[in-house]
């Protein structure tokens, strides 16, 4: 070694060679390089904030609140139709069903607020879920569906029911996903879709199906109501009202199933988990 390299940063080591001063004990290593990901963007562990805790109460809050509307909503419709069966079968009079028909309807045009704030707040749950597991995932080309996807599902007529559910399951295998060190170990694809997001799509959409089609054979205008009573039947706004009944009650299971599910994920989404 000259003397120029010996006056310089080398230092001398225990073996009696001198080495450059980027070798010496205690210098900083250099940070290991990021990884692109699949559209050759930098995937960093905190490019997306993690699920907020608050926001997903909110969330759940409101998917309990539909249950409870669902099922006032299934109470009153057999009050109603309980009570317009003993007028007609002159067992009642007409102002308990005149009632009962203004609670039940007061109730149903309620309803479509309640459904209308959940209905948002899903959808900005669902974003912020997506941002959250593709944080663990660390590359987005990863998953099938994309953060454009999880808000404008909600939106296409038809693919809204079957394409949502699908992104629902698979944010929901991710955050399920076993993990190490903040990032996903082996593949989320294998874990099991949890029963509560298949129960909360069948018992929800089906049970509102049969609640619009009981409320369409019920509600009737004026001229209606009266050929059904000098027709001395009132079987089809009887079997209407039935309808409306089972289809709001299974509409009730299916968001308390809905609120089980928001709360799972949310939990394994939280601030701290990623």
């Amino acid at each position: 070694m000259s003397d120029t390299a010996q006056n310089s940063d080398w230092w001398l080591a225990s073996d009696g060679k001198w080495y450059p001063p980027s070798s010496q004990p205690g210098s900083p290593l250099p940070p290991p390089p990021s990884l692109p990901n699949a559209k050759g963007k930098i995937a960093h562990a905190h490019h997306r904030a993690p699920l907020n805790v608050v926001f997903a109460g909110w969330t759940q809050a409101l998917l309990w609140a539909t249950a409870g509307v669902c099922s006032v909503i299934a109470v009153l419709a057999l009050w109603y139709r309980q009570a317009m069966n003993s007028w007609f079968q002159d067992n009642g009079t007409l102002d308990d069903a005149i009632s009962a028909e203004e609670v039940f309807m007061s109730w149903t045009e309620f309803f479509p607020l309640v459904l209308a704030a959940t209905f948002i707040l899903l959808i900005i749950w669902l974003a912020k879920a997506h941002g959250a597991t593709t944080a663990l995932l660390g590359v987005e080309g990863e998953r099938k569906y994309s953060r454009g996807w999880s808000i404008g599902a909600w939106f296409v007529p038809i693919a809204n029911l079957f394409v949502t559910p699908q992104i629902f399951a698979e944010t929901q295998r991710i955050a399920d996903a076993p993990r190490v060190d903040g990032r996903i170990w082996g593949s989320w694809r294998t874990v099991r879709i949890r029963s509560e997001l298949v129960w909360w799509w069948i018992l929800f959409v089906g049970g509102m199906i049969m609640f619009r089609i009981g409320l369409t054979l019920s509600i009737n205008d004026d001229a209606a109501i009266d050929k059904m009573i000098a027709n001395r039947s009132l079987d089809d706004y009887l079997y209407g009202l039935l309808l409306a009944a089972v289809g709001a009650g299974l509409a009730a299971g299916g968001a308390i199933c809905g609120a089980i599910f928001i709360r799972h994920v949310s939990r394994r989404l939280a601030d701290g988990m990623i």
